[in-house]
């Protein structure tokens, strides 16, 4: 074992997870969201409307700017109502060829299967797909290599980034987009 790492989940690693998963494959779906109430306060401004209308217009495009992660929140609030007062509990063993996701059983995971590497404040996720993904707490992570050079989350992210041959992406909202990432959502 080269890396070890895990986390006892609660109500903010489960809305963070479905956040940072949302903003990764609904990169498109964010942006409609943001258009879509830029395009309302626009009509609200320049229509020929009435006053409580144009408040009314206002006000719709103010949520959809401002609550783009809704769709993401509704399905963590979701998840945490299924797990009432009982959040699990996850270990994650980092080997050479794969690592070991355990709970309850364990699962081998080939690196070859990671599709994205996300990194926040606090935690780390690993996306194998759409709805499967792992979130590590960056407390947790312990490394078992003699490395003088970085601390341990940054060997463990030069580690995984070989591994994997993915790049960390950052995990952030559309007040950080700049007009490469926006280039970037429409090339993919």
């Amino acid at each position: 074992m080269l890396y070890s790492a895990g986390i006892k989940h609660d109500k903010n690693s489960i809305i963070s997870l479905f956040i940072t998963e949302f903003r990764i494959y609904e990169k498109r779906t964010v942006l409609f969201r943001l258009l879509l109430g830029a395009i309302f306060i626009i009509a609200a401004i320049f229509l020929n409307v009435a006053t409580p209308i144009k408040g009314i217009m206002i006000a719709i495009g103010a949520w959809f700017i401002s609550s783009t992660d809704f769709p993401a929140r509704l399905r963590a609030d979701e998840n945490i109502r299924k797990f009432g007062n009982e959040f699990p509990i996850f270990k994650y063993e980092f080997k050479g060829s794969y690592f070991i996701v355990k709970e309850k059983k364990s699962m081998n995971i080939d690196y070859s299967k990671v599709e994205h590497l996300v990194l926040d404040g606090e935690y780390i996720y690993i996306f194998m797909g759409r709805s499967n993904a792992i979130i590590l707490d960056k407390k947790e992570v312990k490394g078992f290599l003699k490395n003088t050079y970085t601390d341990t989350i940054e060997s463990f992210k030069i580690f995984l980034e070989e591994k994997t041959k993915k790049k960390f992406e950052v995990s952030k909202s559309l007040i950080f987009l700049n007009i490469f990432d926006i280039v970037d959502i429409f090339r993919k």
